[in-house]
């Protein structure tokens, strides 16, 4: 079952829209029923008139064929408007949507141990002089394999909703709403972690959306 609810149809364009629709149907009912009328007049007016109301007739039937017009042109441009708000509403539900689902997730029981280690580490490492921090780290993570494999699966989870947010198909403002201190920390807290690892796999480019998305919500706190 889907998380966001349907966002309900413009009722005031809905009601222009019919009402466009039924003065067009007036209008060339009223052009027919003239049409016919001015043929009738026409076969009993008098030949000197005739000429004359040729040119009348013209000058009311092209009047009433750009009114016509006029009225199905507001149609058209009504239901392509009314179209194009339309799949922009059924954008922003998408990306509602997986903003939602991400932050489901966070709180999925996979993800709980995680937290936990990361929390542990986090108040560990503020218990250390500032000098000494780095290195506990490191430490730390390579003596526990199992705690190094968790917060691995955390970061690259982090990264993914960061490349997810740099791309622009998640909400996120939502995902900033819910993730920016989780994000920041993780960053922050292993920071010496990510730069040991992007030196060993040769990849400078390790887990840059996520600190690059980082930096961007800092600046956005000042």
């Amino acid at each position: 079952m889907s998380l966001v609810q349907p966002q309900p149809k413009n009722k005031s364009a809905i009601d222009m829209f019919s009402f466009n629709t039924r003065t067009t149907l007036s209008i060339t009912f009223i052009s027919l029923l003239i049409a016919c009328s001015l043929t009738v007049i026409f076969h009993f007016i008098n030949e000197k008139y005739k000429a004359t109301f040729i040119c009348f007739s013209t000058t009311l039937g092209v009047g009433i064929v750009g009114t016509s017009a006029l009225y199905a042109y507001s149609d058209i441009r009504l239901s392509i408007e009314n179209q194009a708000s339309d799949r922009k509403s059924s954008l922003e539900d998408q990306l509602t949507k997986r903003a939602l689902d991400y932050i489901k997730l966070w709180n999925d029981p996979q993800y709980l141990n995680s937290n936990k280690t990361a929390i542990d580490i986090y108040h560990q490492l503020h218990s250390k002089p500032a000098s000494q921090k780095a290195k506990f780290a490191i430490n730390l993570l390579e003596q526990n394999p199992d705690k190094r494999q968790e917060i691995t699966n955390a970061l690259n989870f982090l990264n993914e909703i960061a490349i997810c947010c740099q791309e622009k198909i998640v909400e996120e403002e939502l995902i900033y709403n819910y993730y920016r201190t989780t994000m920041i920390t993780y960053c922050d807290t292993f920071s010496t972690y990510i730069g040991q690892t992007r030196k060993e796999i040769n990849d400078q480019d390790l887990y840059r959306p996520l600190t690059n998305l980082c930096e961007e919500w800092e600046k956005r706190e000042k």
